[in-house]
């Protein structure tokens, strides 16, 4: 008898227990509504905070004069960790912005023991639109998609489809 209690606790805990994976992504909007969502190779991603000391899930901002955007949101949750940050420094406003451009890149990140660095610069695939970009509030809104190659070994991809954001940075 108290074996099933314990086996019916111990399931009940793993239910009830915090992950970083939602079953749907997160909704297409302009508000500054701070959402973020991807799907990494066909497994919804979407930022959540982790420890005490880990960062804010969601993060970005302008910088050198409105000519550089950065975005990245991260799951420090679950293990291994997972980030993926885009990068235009080119930066001109609304538009799609090509990852053929070095100027602009996607990066997935793994860490566990051994940390995985996918970048899409190796492959140069995929793209970022942004469809708002709000000087005044600071709010940039759009979608991403992107494939990327392991830094270490070029053979291992991985694919992020049906991205969206909609930050407000601080």
């Amino acid at each position: 008898m108290q074996h099933k209690l314990i086996l019916c606790l111990f399931s009940i805990i793993i239910l009830m227990a915090p992950s970083c994976k939602k079953e749907h992504l997160t909704k297409e909007t302009q508000t500054g509504a701070n959402t973020f969502s991807c799907k990494i190779n066909g497994n919804v991603f979407t930022p959540c905070k982790g420890g005490l000391f880990s960062g804010p899930p969601l993060w970005g901002g302008y910088s050198n004069n409105f000519k550089t955007v950065v975005i990245a949101g991260e799951c420090t949750l679950e293990y291994p960790f997972k980030y993926v940050v885009i990068d235009l420094e080119n930066f001109h406003g609304v538009g799609e912005y090509l990852l053929s451009d070095i100027n602009n890149s996607c990066t997935y990140l793994e860490s566990n023991p051994t940390d995985k660095y996918y970048k899409s610069s190796l492959t140069q695939n995929g793209k970022v639109v942004i469809t708002k970009d709000d000087r005044v509030n600071f709010i940039v809104s759009g979608t991403f998609e992107f494939t990327a190659a392991n830094t270490s070994n070029s053979s291992d991809i991985v694919t992020v489809l049906s991205g969206r954001f909609d930050i407000k940075f601080i």
